[in-house]
């Protein structure tokens, strides 16, 4: 793995959550997401982009949020998968 990227994932994710906050999350994940993209939610289900991206905005802001225990997690020879955990309060 190269150095750097689980902290650059852990931005990321910061990023995205500070969106989710201030209720800009739509366009912060729009931009940043290829249309082929699977977003994996805490309870397992999954959306394509514009299932996931289309109501962010609307969604109720949340409070706060932690992030901890980050680590990369292989799943394949050439893929991996950020894991963090998150608990956070709607």
């Amino acid at each position: 793995m190269t150095p750097g990227v689980l902290p650059a994932l852990t931005t990321l994710e910061r990023q995205g959550w500070d969106a989710l906050c201030n209720q800009t999350g739509s366009s912060f994940y729009a931009f940043l997401m290829t249309e082929a993209v699977v977003m994996v939610l805490l309870d397992g289900f999954t959306m394509d982009r514009d299932t996931a991206v289309t109501p962010l905005d609307q969604a109720p802001a949340s409070d706060s949020y932690t992030i901890s225990d980050e680590r990369i997690v292989r799943v394949g020879a050439e893929a991996t998968a950020s894991a963090p955990g998150f608990p956070w309060s709607p």
